[in-house]
């Protein structure tokens, strides 16, 4: 760690020699002023902030002691070594007085000098590591801290935890008979703008700074979740509903001061309402949740509460129900303007049906979780992280519009994508089977086998091979077949039987009728015209 040091004395060749005396390198140590009087040394304090002064306690405008009592008013970390003659020892003890723990006498001594700072050095430096310390066992219990809120919201969720008492006494929490209201603060990135991992999660931990100052002297827990949101659970006494509201409104105004300073990010929140019933939180979390995501309906920057009737899904189920075999069919065809086709008439009739807000960030989540399971089923790679980033694209939208336009756009480019990888993979098992065929023409060759060996269904296979040769399987193998049968015939004395059999045909009359028909003579007048 390396220290600066400021000199200040009236005489220039006696602040020269302190500075020749001192063993700079080996100390760690760094010159960063030299000033005559103590006005201007206090000037170069304030704007240098030097961790130790070296100064005499004779100066002309401010004098020694003068300088140590200001400068340490507006910083009292700073290390003062006070120089004075024999004669004015009696200022050096009222420097002590101040806080100064080091002097010198003139004329000043090398090993003196040195051996001070290295003391001062040690200590600064043993400081340094328990202030260290001291913020590493803070961050230790912080992050111990918000890891166990964590663990209580997972465990009021699943309904875990049956009371107040037990909730306290596990926990370590101070939570008292009262109300109870859950609160989600989501911070939402433009649509379009490119995600910053670093500066979101610097501004994550702005935010959660933010929030817990608004919160002094609540009882609330707080945890941060994907997507970056934070969910809270307040616990109050009934007496307080209008200061738990006016504590909402300040938080909001903070946190969304806060986003502002930065173009593309945007603060909403969703409440729920309040209840008395510790056995309500799991309902209450959830019901925070669906009213932040009501964004939708009435845009961010706002606080939003959940409106009754809300947590029934069966609209959405039945959507589902009609509308999912219609989406798979457009991907098995790998038609993006289908599948976009598709989405858009889903969100039409939810919207016809007054589909509640959170239930359109479910079917995002049903139609991502489909299309990935289908790319799978199809042995097709989507890009790294498509369906985790297509959904927190969409859970930053604020509009059913832009929702409904993030997620078309996403699938059909992702779909695009897919096609064009799924003609490279097709590419090679055909390959690979027609250089099977041209190698094992004289062996017993099925469609079946030949697909089954690339990895496809005969089907699936056959239409294929087609699309990629521009002919059938079968004319595909009868065109090898007869291209060595031409070939025999010229150049060999192999009987018309022998020929058939060496191509693959085991009736010599049947393979003849091929050849005629392939070639537009029979196998004995081609030998004739070209032996």
């Amino acid at each position: 760690m390396m220290l600066k040091v400021l000199i200040a004395d009236d005489e220039p060749r006696v602040g020269m020699l302190v500075k020749q005396l001192i063993h700079w390198q080996e100390r760690e140590l760094e010159c960063v002023g030299m000033f005559q009087d103590g006005q201007r040394a206090l000037e170069g304090i304030q704007q240098l902030h030097p961790d130790i002064v070296i100064t005499d306690i004779r100066m002309p405008v401010l004098s020694g002691l003068e300088l140590v009592e200001k400068a340490l008013e507006s910083n009292p970390q700073i290390r003062f070594v006070v120089i004075s003659g024999y004669r004015y020892f009696e200022y050096a003890q009222r420097a002590i007085k101040y806080g100064v723990q080091d002097y010198l006498l003139k004329p000043i001594d090398e090993e003196e000098l040195n051996r001070v700072l290295e003391k001062i050095c040690a200590e600064k430096a043993d400081q340094q590591n328990r202030q260290e310390h001291l913020a590493r066992m803070e961050n230790s219990f912080r992050n111990s801290r918000r890891l166990l809120d964590r663990e209580v919201l997972q465990q009021l969720l699943a309904g875990r935890i049956p009371d107040v008492k037990t909730l306290n006494h596990n926990y370590g929490t101070d939570f008292v008979p009262g109300c109870f209201q859950a609160v989600v603060v989501k911070m939402d990135r433009a649509a379009g703008a490119e995600p910053n991992a670093d500066t979101e999660r610097f501004m994550m931990d702005k935010l959660r700074a933010r929030i817990e100052k608004n919160l002094q002297g609540c009882k609330f827990l707080c945890c941060s979740e994907r997507g970056r949101r934070f969910v809270l659970l307040f616990n109050y006494e009934a007496k307080a509903r209008d200061v738990q509201a006016q504590i909402l409104r300040r938080l909001l105004e903070d946190c969304r001061n806060y986003a502002d300073n930065y173009d593309f990010y945007r603060i909403c929140m969703g409440s729920s309402e309040e209840s008395e019933a510790f056995s309500d939180c799991a309902r209450l979390l959830r019901n925070a949740e669906h009213a932040m995501l009501r964004k939708l309906f009435e845009g961010g920057g706002m606080r939003l509460k959940s409106l009754p009737g809300e947590e029934d899904a069966r609209q959405l189920e039945e959507l589902w129900k009609n509308q999912q075999t219609v989406l798979e069919n457009g991907m098995d065809l790998m038609q993006a303007q289908a599948v976009g086709d598709v989405v858009r008439q889903m969100f039409e009739r939810a919207q016809e049906h007054r589909m509640a807000a959170w239930l359109y960030f479910e079917m995002v989540e049903r139609i991502t979780g489909l299309f990935a399971e289908w790319a799978a089923s199809r042995e097709l790679t989507l890009t790294a992280g498509w369906k985790e980033h297509m959904q927190d694209d969409c859970e930053n939208c604020q509009s059913l519009p832009v929702l409904c336009r993030c997620l078309c756009e996403g699938m059909q480019s992702e779909l695009e994508t897919l096609r064009e990888q799924q003609l490279r993979q097709e590419d090679r098992p055909i390959r690979v089977a027609m250089e099977y065929v041209q190698k094992n023409y004289a062996q017993h060759i099925t469609l079946e086998d030949v697909a089954a060996m690339s990895g496809f269904n005969a089907t699936y296979f056959s239409d294929v091979f087609k699309r990629k040769s521009g002919k059938n399987f079968s004319d595909y193998l009868t065109e090898v077949r007869m291209t060595a049968a031409k070939e025999l015939l010229r150049n060999t004395r192999k009987t018309i039987y022998e020929v058939a059999e060496a191509v693959g045909y085991k009736d010599a009359k049947y393979f003849s009728q091929q050849f005629t028909r392939y070639a537009g003579m029979k196998p004995t007048e081609y030998r004739k015209l070209y032996y």
